[in-house]
C-alpha cells in the first residue's frame, strides 16, 4: 500500500478545490483497478486544471499572456467544435508562454494524452481486446500529473513578483502596518505560491530591501520589508536553510541607517536569522543599535533571552535621559516578541518606565499615549509600578494632559480592583479627585497612524 499512500498524500496538496473534487473520481477508479477509466478521466482533470490556472492568472493578476492563451484556445474550439485538438494545443501554449510547465513536463503530459486516446477510443489490438493500461502505467501517469500540474499553485514566480511589487507600491498607504498587510498578501499571494516560489520571491525582495539604494526601492522599502517579514514568519525553517546556504548574500550590508534599520526591524520579527549572519554583519547591526533608543527597544535577538533584554532595557532607560519620542510601532514589536502573561506584565512595566523617566512634557505626552494603547496588558502590579514612578517626575504629573489621562487610568484600575488604594499616590489621588467634581466629558483615546519603516 506504499504507492497508494504516496498518491494519497499528493492529492491532499491539490491547490484547487474544484480540481480536487474531480480528481477523486480518478483516484477511486485507480484504487478499484479501473485503470482505463482512471486515465481517461485524468486527462480531463489536467485540462480543466490548466484552464482554471489561466483564469486565475487573468482574473487575479490581469496577466495578458493568460488572457491571450484563453482567447486563442477558445477560438480554436469554436472553429471546430467536434475536434479535441485544442486540448494538447492548450498544454503546448502553457509550456511555451508561461513558467507553469517546462518542455520535459510537456512531453510527459503529451504521453498522458496518448494513453488517454488509446484508452478512450475503440482501437482494437490483434487479439480484439480493448487497450487497458496496466497498474504501473496508470500510477505513473497519476503521480506525474499531480506533481507537474495539479498540486502546483496557479501562479509562477515572474508573474507573481511583478504583480506583487506593483500591488505593494500602489497600496502601501492602505496597508501601513504588518497586521493590515498580512491577511491581504496571504489570501491573494502566499496561499497560491509553492515553497520554491516563496523562496525565490524572498531572495529577490531581500535585495530590494537590504541592498539597493534607488528612488523606487527607497520609496517602497517599508512595505517591502513588511512583506518579507510576513513571508519569513510563514516559512521560517526554509528561510533559515536558505540563509545558511548563502550567508554572504544575506549578510551583505552597507553601514547606512536605512539598511541597518531595515535589517534590525526584520531581525526583531524573525530573530533566529541573526545568528546565521556573518560576524562582521552582526557587529555592524550591534553598533547601529547603540545609536537609537527605538532600535534598542526591539533588539532582543542579540541577547541570550527576552528576560535579559528587558533587564538591559530597564537599565538603559534609567541611566539615559529619555528625550526621544518612540513610535507606537516600536513598542508593538517588543510586545509581539512574546505572548506569555509574564512578558506582557514586563512589557507594561517597561513602557511605564519610559513614561516615568520622560525628560520633558512632549516626550511624556507621547510616552503616555503609548501607555494608553496597552492598558489591557496591565495587571494591578503594573499599574502600581506606573503610578509609583510617575509620582517622582514633575514632567509627568505637571503636563497639561495629565489630569485627563490619569482619570482614564483610574477607570481601568477600578475595573480590575474596585477597592484599590489610591491614597498611596498623593499627586495622582489629588488630580483625579479634583476631576471627579467636574462634569464628566466623554473622551476618546486617539490611535495615531503607525509611523516609520516598520
Amino acid at each position: 500500500m506504499k504507492d497508494e499512500f504516496s498518491l494519497e498524500n499528493l492529492k491532499q496538496k491539490i491547490s484547487s478545490a474544484n480540481t480536487a473534487e474531480y480528481f477523486e473520481e480518478v483516484y477511486s477508479s485507480y484504487i478499484h483497478g479501473n485503470y482505463r477509466s482512471a486515465v481517461v478521466m485524468l486527462w480531463s482533470v489536467v485540462i480543466l486544471d490548466l484552464i482554471q490556472k489561466l483564469q486565475t492568472l487573468e482574473d487575479a493578476y490581469g496577466d495578458p499572456v493568460a488572457t491571450n492563451i484563453l482567447t486563442s484556445i477558445n477560438d480554436l474550439k469554436n472553429a471546430n467544435s467536434k475536434s479535441s485538438a485544442w486540448e494538447l494545443e492548450l498544454v503546448k501554449e502553457v509550456c511555451e508562454r508561461t513558467d507553469l510547465i517546462d518542455f520535459n513536463e510537456f512531453k510527459t503530459i503529451e504521453y498522458l494524452q496518448q494513453q488517454r486516446h488509446l484508452s478512450a477510443h475503440p482501437v482494437l489490438e490483434q487479439t480484439t481486446r480493448l487497450y487497458v493500461p496496466n497498474k504501473d502505467t496508470a500510477r505513473a501517469l497519476i503521480r506525474n500529473s499531480l506533481e507537474i500540474i495539479l498540486i502546483k499553485p496557479p501562479v509562477y514566480t515572474k508573474k507573481i513578483l511583478s504583480s506583487l511589487l506593483t500591488d505593494l507600491d500602489e497600496n502601501q498607504d492602505i496597508f501601513a502596518s504588518i497586521d493590515q498587510l498580512k491577511k491581504y498578501v496571504k489570501t491573494k499571494y502566499l496561499e497560491r505560491m509553492s515553497l520554491e516560489s516563496k523562496l525565490k520571491v524572498f531572495e529577490v525582495m531581500w535585495k530590494l530591501v537590504m541592498h539597493l539604494d534607488d528612488p523606487d526601492c527607497n520609496k517602497n522599502r517599508g512595505v517591502n520589508l513588511r512583506f518579507i517579514s510576513i513571508l519569513a514568519l510563514e516559512i521560517t525553517p526554509s528561510i533559515e536553510d536558505q540563509v545558511r546556504k548563502r550567508p554572504s548574500y544575506y549578510s551583505k550590508l552597507k553601514n547606512d541607517s536605512k539598511f541597518t534599520m531595515a535589517l534590525t526591524i526584520f531581525l526583531s520579527r524573525v530573530p533566529s536569522i541573526y545568528k546565521l549572519l556573518e560576524t562582521s554583519t552582526q557587529l555592524i547591526i550591534d553598533k547601529s543599535i547603540e545609536e537609537s533608543i527605538s532600535l534598542q527597544i526591539i533588539s532582543y535577538f542579540n541577547k541570550s533571552s527576552l528576560e535579559e533584554h528587558y533587564d538591559n532595557l530597564d537599565t538603559l532607560i534609567r541611566t539615559k535621559n529619555q528625550s526621544h519620542s518612540v513610535p507606537h510601532t516600536i513598542w508593538k514589536m517588543l510586545l509581539d516578541a512574546s505572548d506569555s502573561v509574564e512578558m506582557e506584565e514586563r512589557f507594561a512595566c517597561t513602557i511605564s518606565l519610559y513614561y516615568n523617566e520622560s525628560i520633558n512634557f512632549d516626550v511624556a505626552d507621547n510616552a503616555f499615549g503609548n501607555v494608553l494603547k496597552y492598558l489591557d496588558k496591565f495587571s494591578i502590579k503594573a499599574f502600581e509600578y506606573l503610578l509609583g514612578g510617575a509620582e517622582e517626575n514633575s514632567q509627568t504629573y505637571r503636563r497639561s494632559k495629565a489630569t485627563e489621562d490619569y482619570n482614564k487610568i483610574k477607570e481601568k484600575i477600578l475595573a480590575l480592583e474596585k477597592d484599590f488604594d489610591f491614597s498611596r499616590y498623593n499627586r495622582f489621588n489629588k488630580m483625579t479627585a479634583k476631576a471627579e467634581t467636574k462634569p464628566k466629558v466623554e473622551t476618546e483615546i486617539k490611535v495615531e497612524p503607525e509611523e516609520g519603516i516598520a
